[in-house]
């Protein structure tokens, strides 16, 4: 990401608002990450600590809740491509079956729960 904004003539910005939530600690980031672009690889966006925090609440809330109205860049979106949905369009956590097939995968889920708990943001997916 820094890369990225550093190609655009963004150095500056890259170098002081660019952050890696999984390097961070969990809990409240709002007072110290004010704005900026904040980078979760797939496996950060599922992880959660010994305490049950979870980085996808962490970035909602850095995110600010269902106000949030940036972006959402999904890269490698193929990663999250293993959803079944409900009939409400909640993702299914228990599959059915002997071999439990029509489970969504976590990542897919995550993915979903980012998009409903951030329903004002832009979401781009790309791969």
């Amino acid at each position: 990401a820094k890369r990225d904004l550093r190609d655009l003539g963004l150095a500056s910005y890259a170098d002081e608002h660019c952050y890696s939530l999984g390097k961070l600690p969990y809990g409240d980031l709002t007072e110290t990450y004010t704005e900026g672009v904040m980078f979760a690889t797939y496996s950060t966006l599922i992880s959660k600590n010994c305490s049950k925090e979870t980085r996808l609440d962490q970035l909602v809330q850095w995110c600010g809740g269902e106000d949030f109205d940036g972006l959402i860049m999904l890269d490698e979106c193929h990663k999250a491509k293993t959803i079944e949905l409900d009939a409400q369009g909640n993702p299914k956590t228990e599959g059915r079956g002997l071999d439990k097939k029509e489970k969504s995968s976590q990542t897919a889920t995550k993915v979903v729960h980012l998009q409903q708990a951030l329903p004002r943001a832009r979401v781009v997916y790309c791969s």
